[in-house]
């Protein structure tokens, strides 16, 4: 199979007409992608191999290069003719969650590894204040292999170490009444407590405070989140709670993968942006940037080149496993800061009692170009950093334990209610069976232990959190609402393209 044709053909999905001036088609230094593309193929027996295949000439110009993903590429090769040819600078190696298939080790170089703490330090003391506000960081995220929890609990103690002010790190992980009772602790006069966790799973986590009677002291708290993209009403909801003003942030995101490491970063001045598109869907309409709103991410990948191919963006970076022209597959679209801060500021200035936003957005003049991103471009949802695809489901629904219950025919989105986001399930029940409440719990045990076992993340995350309302139907991560056949099938019977996953 021809992988480049795959992978370069049209998504299913028109490409969003965004302003000239705004838009970019690429950022880095077209140098280094293509001193990155000639080391890589004369020196990664794979690469080379993946381009002869497809009869790619010698002197391919870059842009001629085929593009390449996991499935393509990386699991279609044995591991050691992947590495870099200087992978014996590993000082680290993480897992990635294993979606597709298998589980993926990403070594991690020396070099990579000194950059990620000293670009999160600069960000900490830029974005938390760090350095002038004593802060013990809290890693709330899944530790072990995974690579989340445990690159960013040693990134932060790296700061640690070399901050020249108080600065402590305690990392319990996803174990959350550990999280609780660390946070409700008594503190020093004025700490500021960082909680680092994904978004999906915060929601859980203060909800898990509440029904135990256990107040967190959120007017200390800041969060830094990371895995997935979660609405604005989170944001500012956690504002309101802390007694803070609309316009300032007490949570931001930063935006990376397993596979390339970190890409990009939130600032106060993009999240005004971003509230400026939630509030007012015309001006996103203007700019190609609504419906819904993307996250935007100042660019922070030195020694990386990004290009976006039919909305997707790609990746050519020198790594412990190197990268050329790699589709993470997230739907994004890069942009030039400056000009879209003047059609911010010029947008705000016609609003009264936005001085504050104003004023974010005059301080942010230097600020790195941005990489917008709507999230997944494949049809999968991320749960708790967890991805859940189409087909995990697909095989979940149609198990034989319940068969007989179900036709296979559901359809799924996640919503978000109290910041917690739930997978709300419509499931279609066989003609002359009741889809009454015993049915349902039967279906929901079943969905929770194929899930579990088809993506063990889920699973842990279930045994550690979600379980804990399983009791209440209306407060559970699923959420399965019954069907009546023929109900769904007429629903889906015309279309072209059968989508479960909206």
């Amino acid at each position: 199979m021809d992988h480049s044709a795959a992978q370069q053909k049209p998504i299913d999905r028109p490409l969003r007409r965004i302003p000239p001036e705004i838009v970019q088609a690429n950022m880095g230094r077209i140098q280094t992608a293509e001193s990155v593309a000639a080391r890589v193929r004369e020196r990664v027996t794979a690469y080379g191999r993946f381009l002869n295949a497809q009869g790619v000439a010698d002197h391919t110009a870059f842009t001629d290069l085929p593009l390449t993903d996991k499935e393509s590429y990386l699991l279609s090769a044995p591991y050691e003719d992947l590495l870099a040819d200087d992978h014996h600078e590993t000082v680290s190696i993480l897992r990635s969650s294993g979606t597709s298939g298998r589980s993926f080790y990403w070594p991690q170089l020396k070099t990579d590894a000194r950059w990620s703490a000293r670009r999160l330090r600069t960000f900490l003391e830029l974005t938390y204040q760090i350095h002038e506000r004593r802060t013990t960081a809290v890693v709330a995220l899944s530790l072990g292999s995974w690579v989340g929890g445990d690159h960013y609990s040693w990134c932060l103690k790296n700061v640690a170490i070399e901050a020249p002010y108080p600065f402590a790190v305690f990392s319990p992980g996803n174990r959350h009444d550990e999280v609780i009772e660390f946070l409700r602790q008594p503190r020093p006069a004025g700490e500021q407590l960082l909680v680092v966790i994904c978004p999906s799973i915060l929601g859980y986590l203060l909800l898990l405070a509440e029904s135990s009677g256990r107040s967190l002291p959120l007017e200390k708290i800041r969060f830094l989140v990371t895995g997935e993209a979660f609405p604005e009403v989170l944001r500012q909801s956690l504002s309101q709670r802390a007694g803070l003003d609309a316009d300032v942030p007490c949570l931001f995101s930063v935006y990376g993968s397993a596979d390339t490491g970190g890409l990009g970063v939130e600032s106060s001045a993009s999240i005004a942006v971003r509230q400026m598109l939630v509030e007012d869907p015309e001006w996103g309409a203007e700019l190609g940037l609504g419906s819904p709103a993307p996250h935007l991410f100042h660019n922070t990948a030195t020694e990386t080149y990004l290009e976006t191919v039919q909305g997707e963006l790609c990746v050519t970076r020198w790594q412990g496993i190197p990268l050329v022209r790699y589709n993470l597959h997230d739907s994004a679209t890069l942009l030039s800061w400056e000009p879209l801060r003047q059609a911010a500021m010029t947008h705000v200035s016609r609003t009264a009692g936005n001085a504050k936003r104003m004023q974010q957005l005059i301080n942010a003049e230097a600020m790195p170009d941005l990489i917008a991103v709507w999230g997944r471009s494949d049809s999968s949802v991320v749960l708790g950093g967890t991805k859940l695809t189409e087909a995990m489901l697909d095989e979940a629904v149609r198990c034989p334990e319940i068969s007989d219950l179900l036709t296979g025919v559901y359809r799924a989105s996640l919503i978000i209610e109290r910041e917690r986001p739930i997978l709300a399930i419509d499931l279609q029940f066989r003609q002359g069976t009741v889809p009454d409440s015993d049915a349902l719990n039967r279906a929901y045990n079943v969905l929770i232990r194929t899930l579990g076992q088809l993506q063990p993340e889920f699973g842990l995350d279930w045994q550690n959190l979600y379980q804990h309302w399983d009791r209440d139907p209306s407060q559970r991560v699923l959420r399965l609402r019954g069907m009546v056949w023929p109900e769904l099938s007429e629903e889906t019977e015309h279309r072209i393209k059968q989508r479960s996953l909206m």
